[in-house]
């Protein structure tokens, strides 16, 4: 039986309901993935690609180089939980993808010197580090360059989580558009063999982390939330009290709200609303899921939200991430509380600031 160019998947004719469908055996990719490809639709995603306990057994049994995909743009929601106990004790190169959404700002030796600190919190040692841009052109002969080096011969294993870009920069250094690429996760639905330049090399299905907004929110949200273009900073400077809705997704109260900047970074596509501490409970009762929007569709209410607290020190700048959505950078002169509601569904995760 053969398998879909674009996805993986076994190829049958039999379901038109089921993955793998095309009218005709002969052709190169499934009907889901001649849709994506063509029409953008996500209409057919009966089943999303999700890397289980069968595809980390093979890559614990190969000899092989991995090369750990990570979106900058969500950085901490990128980072695979126990990553050397499924794979074995694997070489790694670590690949940050959508370098170009981050700010204009950010210096290359800033950027390197956070994703250091981000891996050693992570308490995952790499090989090397590379960085590409959003549809992966940009710093391709680098990372071309660094896996001949690491992978001396053996074959390499692109892995990461859902969205995190592997297929975009595999097609980049294919220099082709083979591997169905697309917004939404879990496009790539099985383990994909690819003889290439710099030797052999496996895409995998993406990891689908439980904690990442995008697997909660209808299709047609992704194109508001994941963002396709340089983010352009949202500043609020903060004297009294006060709270900001981000969307119908987060919630970030500042119930001191004296001398500290907060900055955002989303989708231009998000709305944000910044009102009084006090007043914030109303807004939220009343406008959910029409003034704010998108939202969750694991809570129907701003009930059940789960609250998270944090406590800002004096002079302390820092990022507050929302898993999937975007961040908060806050920089305050004097002690602040900070309260975070987001569904229950969703990870945040508070660390040192990027910019």
């Amino acid at each position: 039986m053969s398998k879909c160019v674009g996805c993986g998947v076994e190829l049958q004719n039999e379901d038109p309901k089921q993955i793998g469908y095309t009218p005709k055996l002969d052709g190169e990719y499934c009907q889901r993935c001649f849709r994506l490809r063509n029409y953008d639709d996500v209409t057919l995603l009966v089943k999303q690609g999700e890397t289980d306990s069968r595809i980390y057994e093979e890559i614990r049994k190969m000899d092989c180089l991995v090369c750990l995909v990570a979106d900058l743009f969500d950085f901490e929601g990128s980072m695979i939980p126990g990553l050397q106990r499924h794979i074995g004790n694997k070489d790694v190169l670590l690949i940050g993808t959508k370098r170009d959404l981050l700010p204009l700002t950010l210096s290359g030796n800033k950027l390197y010197n956070w994703i250091r600190s981000k891996l050693k919190e992570e308490n995952l040692y790499v090989k090397g580090i590379c960085v590409s841009a959003y549809k992966g052109k940009d710093g391709v002969d680098e990372i071309c360059d660094a896996i001949t080096t690491l992978a001396n011969g053996r074959p390499v294993v692109f892995m990461g989580v859902a969205n995190a870009g592997k297929s975009t920069l595999i097609n980049a250094i294919l220099r082709k558009e083979s591997i169905t690429t697309s917004r939404y996760p879990g496009t790539t639905i099985d383990m994909m063999k690819l003889d290439t330049e710099i030797g052999t090399i496996y895409d995998t299905p993406g990891v689908m982390r439980k904690d990442n907004v995008v697997h909660y929110v209808d299709a047609n949200d992704l194109k508001k939330i994941i963002p396709s273009k340089t983010l352009k900073p949202r500043n609020y400077q903060l004297y009294e009290p006060q709270s900001l809705a981000i969307g119908g997704v987060a919630r970030l109260d500042f119930p001191d709200g004296k001398d500290v900047t907060v900055t955002c970074y989303f989708n231009d596509a998000i709305d944000i609303h910044r009102g009084k501490h006090e007043k914030a409970d109303e807004l939220w009762s009343r406008h959910y899921g029409e003034l704010l929007k998108p939202i969750c569709n694991t809570a129907e209410s701003f009930t059940d939200f789960r609250r998270y607290d944090f406590s800002l020190a004096e002079n302390e700048k820092c990022d507050v991430m929302i898993h999937g959505f975007g961040w908060v950078c806050i920089n305050t002169t004097k002690k602040q509380r900070l309260t975070v509601y987001l569904p229950a569904s969703i990870g945040v995760s508070k660390g040192i600031s990027r910019v």
